[in-house]
């Protein structure tokens, strides 16, 4: 199949991303709201797990990649910026 038919059809995670719109759409103090409450439930991840303690940012790797995921850049960049706050 040539490459500009396989453009075309669009793939599983295409549509998955398609439904995570009105996520996206969500009022702005809602979406950092819920990236705070994100990041916090991998806090309490990180500091029940004790073997982890020498990665002090290893479990903050997730949230703020699917805090990116499912809000926008901005969000992200919350997730950033109140893991950092949380490890050091």
């Amino acid at each position: 199949m040539p490459l500009r038919e396989i453009e075309h059809h669009p793939t599983l995670m295409v549509e998955a991303l398609a439904r995570l719109r009105p996520v996206r759409r969500m009022p702005i103090w809602i979406r950092y709201l819920l990236t705070l409450a994100i990041v916090l439930v991998f806090f309490a991840a990180r500091a029940a797990l004790t073997d982890v303690q020498g990665s002090p940012f290893l479990l903050f790797l997730p949230a703020i990649v699917l805090t990116s995921f499912l809000f926008d850049r901005g969000s992200g960049l919350v997730a950033t910026f109140f893991s950092t706050a949380l490890a050091i």
